[in-house]
């Protein structure tokens, strides 16, 4: 088992994949406002013809309308209410009143799988909907299994966007089985995702290697402002299974404190979370100064899409750090 060093050419790759997935999600709201019905084509967007030309659009992941009793029958209102208030910390754009707070309507684009005769890449955006946001900050653990075994206990909230089926929609895990199955296991393929899709980017690779039987060496997993998703016990297993795994941290940004800022103490039990992968940070605060005032934008260290070359939307500042080398590696 080889592990490799952090790629900066790769993470630039993979971090303008993330940002053609956000750009699918913004292209399906806004022909779904229009009325019109979007196929997930990304391949005419500027920023793929620019980038990845040799790459073939396989196939979308779409996430789920939510199950409104699923956090209800498990953990009760005072939960909900408490998930609600972590929510409008971390999002403060969001409602003032939680009955404002609309459960979507219809399934969204969740990524996608791109193939090349070098590589592949499996990419999730980070969280858009309401539901996705409460399901990114439901911290109470349960376990994981894949491949037969159980790996440790991991998130509430990203194992039921990942393996639970709600509302008869397929769960990721189903959507994605039959094309991890015929994956060339001969080529690397890198996994991929901003915020909570790099939590679904974590178990994506880990189940490539544990019930896919892909060699280690060709699994590698790079995730940008992802929170940690699970106990010691699955962050050792899983470092030890997919050794090649880079997480890219903004300091000033909120989610990869998630859920360890906040804790659960006073609900019941306490729940350990800790990273996995190499950690490769840098710095970056937004703020504005409207009437001489300093104004901190904590959302805007999380995600701000901003226009580069030609116009084409990147997902900063995380882009930004790549691309002018800012993340340096960092012991834990």
């Amino acid at each position: 088992m080889t592990v490799a060093p952090y790629d900066r050419k790769i993470s630039e790759l993979l971090i303008q994949a993330v940002s053609l997935a956000y750009q699918q999600y913004y292209r399906e709201e806004s022909e779904e406002k229009s009325g019109n019905n979007y196929d997930g084509d990304i391949t005419q967007f500027p920023l793929f013809k620019t980038v990845f030309s040799e790459y073939t659009q396989v196939r979308n992941f779409k996430s789920y309308n939510s199950d409104p009793e699923s956090m209800k029958d498990e953990f009760g209102d005072k939960f909900q209410d408490l998930v609600y208030d972590i929510e409008k910390f971390c999002y403060p754009s969001m409602p003032e009143n939680p009955s404002e707070y609309k459960e979507e309507k219809y399934s969204s684009y969740l990524g996608f799988l791109l193939k090349s005769k070098k590589n592949n890449i499996i990419v999730f955006r980070g969280v858009r909907t309401p539901f996705e946001k409460k399901q990114s900050m439901i911290f109470p653990q349960v376990p994981c299994k894949l491949g037969g075994k159980y790996v440790g206990y991991i998130a509430s909230g990203v194992s039921e966007m990942y393996m639970k089926n709600l509302y008869n929609k397929r769960s990721l895990q189903d959507q994605m089985s039959p094309l991890l199955k015929e994956l060339d296991k001969d080529i690397p393929c890198y996994i991929t995702g901003h915020s909570f899709g790099g939590a679904l980017a974590i178990i994506t690779a880990l189940e490539l290697v544990e019930t896919y039987d892909m060699s280690p060496d060709n699994v590698f997993m790079y995730n940008y402002g992802g929170s940690a998703i699970g106990d010691p016990i699955f962050a050792k297993y899983y470092d030890a299974k997919v050794p090649n795994s880079y997480r890219v941290v903004n300091t000033k940004d909120f989610a990869p404190n998630i859920p360890s800022m906040f804790g659960i103490l006073h609900m019941g039990p306490s729940y350990k979370y800790q990273h996995v992968g190499q950690k490769w940070s840098f710095r970056k605060d937004a703020y504005v100064y409207p009437q001489n005032e300093l104004v901190i934008l904590p959302e805007r260290n999380h995600l701000d899409m901003v226009a580069y070359n030609k116009g084409e939307p990147q997902v900063d500042p995380y882009y930004a750090a790549v691309v002018n080398e800012k993340e340096k590696s960092t012991d834990e």
